[in-house]
């Protein structure tokens, strides 16, 4: 079964298998033909398909990758990619310093992107109609809708400089730095 949703940004607490949704479809007439012949359940935006790789299906994916996609001349890391989510809370509860951050995973690829936070990342097609502060405050927005209970709080880019972005929140004077680009 396949669950669509209505977003740009995914996010995940787990390790992923996501394939582009365009390479699929030079080799299957739909995403439904792709996901009846393997079994498979997993969600998608329309751009991505992503299934949970550490379930079920974690030894379909082996399958798929070395019997499916790579056969029919899909490329992995080009075509798709495993995001591994990794620990982000370490010894007596210190955050990593890899929150904040991109993942290793998608650290060199050009169509896909993350950002790593406690206990989760968000991850996304590249649209390259869109510039990084949009981006970058679209993330913002999704991820700090409700913090301490104090509910929507609007982030406002102030400025970005070798690979950080500089930010606040509406009606706050503290100016924060996040991740990198």
């Amino acid at each position: 079964m396949i669950e669509y949703i209505d977003t740009d940004f995914l996010r995940s607490s787990d390790s992923k298998f996501v394939i582009k949704v365009e390479s699929l479809l030079k080799i299957n007439n739909t995403l439904e033909e792709f996901t009846e012949k393997f079994q498979l359940d997993g969600i998608t935006n329309g751009k991505l398909f992503v299934i949970s790789r550490f379930n079920k299906y974690e030894f379909n994916c082996d399958f798929i990758i070395n019997n499916y996609l790579v056969v029919n001349n899909l490329i992995q890391n080009v075509d798709f990619a495993i995001l591994y989510m990794p620990l982000t809370v370490g010894v007596k509860y210190e955050i990593c310093d890899d929150v904040g951050k991109e993942l290793n995973d998608t650290l060199n690829l050009n169509w896909i992107q993350s950002l790593l936070f406690v206990n989760e990342y968000i991850f996304w097609l590249v649209d390259d109609e869109k510039s990084d502060a949009e981006l970058i405050y679209k993330i913002l927005k999704i991820n700090y809708k409700m913090i301490d209970g104090l509910g929507f709080r609007t982030p406002i880019i102030i400025k970005t400089d070798e690979g950080f972005v500089y930010y606040k929140f509406l009606n706050e004077e503290i100016i924060h730095r996040c991740f990198h680009l």
